[in-house]
């Protein structure tokens, strides 16, 4: 039984990683998407938003690793 659990606590970090990665992927595709078409800067700024929030959530997932 105890696999079975250390598979689910390795499953959800994975899960985590992969949300906190794929926010800020949608923030750099934001900022490069306003960017490239020449946008309001509410837009930029608003995908620089996104991307932080992202990048604050995945290394604070690195910082505590599996502390939960």
């Amino acid at each position: 039984m105890s696999s079975y659990r250390f598979l689910l606590c390795e499953t959800e970090a994975a899960v985590a990683y992969a949300i906190s990665l794929g926010i800020a992927a949608c923030g750099i595709l934001t900022v490069a998407g306003t960017i490239a078409a020449g946008s309001a800067l509410a837009w930029t700024m608003m995908g620089f938003v996104t991307f932080l929030i992202g990048a604050f959530s995945f290394f604070q997932l690195i910082s505590h690793g599996n502390d939960g």
